[in-house]
């Protein structure tokens, strides 16, 4: 899951973002997954968003960098001014 806060964050990183999901799907493609989710499937990524454990640092550039970690997902966030700019969540295998 990727999450912008401003729109212009959005159009900045949008096709190199796209290209790097590509790649990443056309490499590890199984031909037998199940491609099928449900409602259930994302009310409970988001759980386990709500439930990581988060830690901040100043960021090197602008705002705050965010690391996310629980036993089942892992992702980054950078924030400004009370605002999340960008959240990037991916859960573990």
């Amino acid at each position: 899951m990727d999450c912008f806060g401003k729109p212009d964050v959005l159009e900045k990183t949008f096709i190199k973002m796209v290209e790097g999901y590509a790649q990443k799907a056309a490499d590890n493609f199984d031909p037998q997954m199940n491609l099928k989710s449900s409602e259930a499937e994302a009310i409970n990524f988001f759980q386990m968003a709500k439930e990581s454990r988060v830690q901040s640092k100043p960021s090197t550039r602008l705002g705050n960098g965010c690391r996310l970690q629980s036993k089942r997902c892992s992702g980054f966030a950078l924030a400004h001014e009370d605002q999340v700019l960008r959240l990037s969540l991916i859960t573990k295998n």
